[in-house]
């Protein structure tokens, strides 16, 4: 996933200009929105988030599954760490300094919890991708109901998690971003 941060720095940096002005443009805008905007239906906005975070926990859980999907799982995590870098080196860029306090407090604080969420169910499918191969493809022995159950249980418990980064993300993180945003000249 930092790679993936490392990538999306970059590829903001190597963007053209324009490009660059039209994505700094569309925050400023999102910004002035959040400045002025009280009728923002909250628990839509929860449950469209939890639902894109349900949604990376069952991708990645069926991923694990299929032992083919290993690679597939190391994308996905290159991809969100190039999201990440690419949201914050933006931010950052049109900002400054600002900016670091920004992302700091509206980037930051969900991916506080997603990120290790998304990383410990990505490491426990590739752990279960890996003892379906070397206990029951290889060897054909092993527990397979018992290393299910503990994968299972894992990924139930990322998706916990994943609800609180949620939470966080649509209650908190706009909270302290309209604070900031007060603060902050346009």
């Amino acid at each position: 996933m930092f790679a993936g941060a490392v990538f999306g720095s970059i590829f903001i940096q190597v963007l053209p200009s324009e490009q660059q002005l039209g994505l700094g443009h569309e925050i400023t805008i999102y910004m002035n929105w959040m400045k002025q905007s009280s009728d923002v239906n909250s628990s839509y906005l929860f449950w469209e988030a939890f639902f894109k975070y349900f949604i990376w926990v069952t991708l990645l859980f069926i991923l694990g599954i299929t032992v083919i999907g290993v690679p597939l799982i190391i994308v996905l995590n290159f991809l969100k760490g190039f999201l990440l870098g690419c949201s914050i080196h933006i931010v950052v860029q049109m900002f400054g300094t600002q900016g670091i306090l920004l992302s700091v407090a509206t980037i930051v604080p969900h991916n506080v919890v997603a990120v290790p969420a998304i990383l410990i169910l990505s490491s426990t499918a590739i752990g279960f991708s890996t003892h379906i191969v070397k206990n029951r493809l290889m060897t054909h022995k092993g527990n397979l109901r018992e290393a299910f159950v503990s994968y299972s249980t894992i990924a139930m418990s990322m998706l916990i998690l994943l609800a609180i980064a949620a939470f966080v993300q649509v209650y908190i993180s706009p909270q302290v971003m309209e604070w900031y945003l007060v603060q902050l000249p346009l």
